[in-house]
């Protein structure tokens, strides 16, 4: 695989990742969302993403699940 083809695997493994479980900040009623952006800046790949330009498309729940059954994607907790 390229480095380019290594990149992109990785951030849609990133988003794949963010959509199942997306890290939050704060405890209780003050608990919030870290934005999709901070995220990707903090694992390396916020540059990538902002000049890509158009975000990717919505996955289904349905879609998820067949790829979690694929064995394709996972949760990490």
């Amino acid at each position: 695989m390229s480095g380019e083809a290594i990149r992109a695997e990785r951030r849609w493994e990133a988003l794949w990742s963010y959509r199942a479980n997306p890290p939050t900040v704060g405890e209780g009623a003050t608990r919030t969302v870290v934005p999709l952006s901070t995220f990707l800046d903090q694992i390396g790949l916020g540059d990538d993403v902002t000049r890509q330009g158009p975000k990717p498309p919505e996955v289904s729940d349905d879609e998820m699940r067949r790829m979690m059954a694929a064995g394709k994607m996972g949760l990490v907790i």
